[in-house]
């Protein structure tokens, strides 16, 4: 179905070796934890950051103020993340950021903002601000019916906007994305019911996006999702649950024309439907073991008939295992549908499994090792694979002072735009 478009991908990229500003992006949606699960795990990371380390915070009115620097320099060794337009950089970045929280008995409001600003000290793409706002807050804590509400702007953050960088393989885009959602949580005796609602918005500039040794304005791309969604959850006993859950995304890319300049497989309307039903059981094994699984089914409608529909069976395992007051241990295996933003890989069936361990091998030194293996299955029997491993060490020096070194590698094998990254960071961090 989609093999016309594959064809002439391969004769324009495979005729000769792109310029250095190419930014040809493989992005993959990344799918989230369950709420539960995930709640859980961040509930007992936050535990294990040394105590006798953590700053003070800075109280003003209600709310309790964490300000934070940072300064990093990272080395990338396939900055495009292309065999075919491999270039190395070195990334200088500064880092300031604010969290103010305030936290009572029946609300939590969060607020906080970053600002990042990038050099490329071989010149192989602009410098970039990178921006990240973001507020929240739950009201009815404690009482029957619980509200929600949260908004967020992201400048240049691929992480934040719906896209998946390919794990470690993130490029430097140029986009804006808001956010804005809301939610109402219910408690009918042993059942909870909750729905939520989104909105996003996501618009690309900038000329990045190079073909056949033109520049083309990457904001072809611009799209809007409208999500929704239901949970109904019945209490077992206070350490199970079993649940079911109703998705719907209406994604809106925008028109691009008849423009004649522009390569016609990227012409094709990427816009699309999809909904999934999902039923799953949350359980606390023990205090230091909590488990959460799910399965389902997923349907995907595409505008354009140049895409396949997508209907699949899909499935979610997390595992969290405390073996030691000392270490963490988390693993997930997920088959699910990831649509990407990308306008050459949408509607991916993918399969995937992770382990993510997190040990304080001394009070102040918190190291952390991370794998994920996914097998994509592309269009028509095409299929790809991708590894990422990384590893860190955070050492606290005191409460204010604390270092971070990264070490990143990706591997990504699919047929059009194969390619293998390392990346190598070191950061210090100053808290007030």
């Amino acid at each position: 179905m989609f093999n016309k478009y594959r064809s002439q991908i391969s004769k324009k990229f495979t005729s000769g070796t792109l310029p250095k500003k190419v930014t040809i992006t493989f992005c993959m949606c990344l799918v989230s934890l369950p709420a539960s699960a995930q709640q859980v795990q961040n509930n007992r990371q936050i535990d294990r950051v040394p105590e006798d380390y953590r700053p003070e915070p800075i109280y003003f009115n209600a709310f309790e103020l964490s300000p934070t620097v940072g300064a990093e320099i990272e080395y990338v060794d396939n900055l495009f993340l292309s065999d075919s337009n491999r270039v190395d950089d070195t990334i200088v970045s500064l880092s300031p950021e604010l969290v103010a929280q305030d936290r009572r008995q029946d609300r939590e409001i969060g607020l906080s903002l970053k600002a990042e600003l990038q050099t490329y000290l071989n010149g192989n793409a602009k410098d970039r601000l990178l921006v990240d706002a973001a507020g929240s807050a739950r009201f009815g804590l404690g009482t029957l019916t619980r509200t929600s509400i949260s908004g967020s702007y992201k400048k240049n953050d691929t992480q934040g906007a719906g896209l998946r960088n390919s794990g470690t393989g993130g490029q430097p885009l140029t986009l804006t994305s808001y956010k804005g959602s809301i939610g109402l949580e219910r408690d009918l005796g042993s059942f909870t019911a909750s729905a939520n609602g989104d909105f996003t918005s996501t618009s690309f500039n900038g000329n990045n996006l190079l073909f056949n040794n033109v520049a083309f304005d990457s904001s072809y791309r611009d799209f809007e999702t409208l999500s929704g969604s239901g949970k109904l959850a019945y209490e077992v006993t206070p350490a199970q649950r079993i649940y079911s859950k109703f998705e719907y995304n209406d994604r809106k890319y925008q028109d691009i024309g008849n423009s004649d300049d522009f390569p016609s497989f990227l012409k094709v309307n990427r816009s699309s439907t999809d909904a999934s039903l999902s039923v799953g059981y949350r359980r606390e094994l023990t205090r230091l073991i909590s488990i959460d699984v799910s399965g389902g089914y997923i349907t995907q409608d595409f505008e354009d008939n140049a895409f396949s529909d997508v209907s699949s069976l899909t499935f979610n395992a997390d595992i969290f295992w405390e073996p030691t007051q000392l270490t963490t241990i988390s693993l997930r295996t997920s088959r699910s549908v990831d649509t990407t933003n990308d306008p050459l890989f949408t509607g991916l069936l993918r399969s995937a499994a992770s382990i993510s361990v997190r040990h304080e091998l001394r009070r102040n030194l918190i190291i952390g090792l991370n794998g994920r293996y996914a097998f994509i299955d592309i269009e028509d029997g095409e299929n790809g694979t991708q590894i990422s491993t990384y590893a860190t060490a955070r050492y606290y020096l005191s409460k204010n002072w604390s270092f971070e070194l990264k070490g990143e590698y990706f591997d990504q094998d699919v047929d059009l735009f194969p390619g293998k990254q390392s990346r190598l960071k070191l950061g210090i961090f100053y808290a007030y």
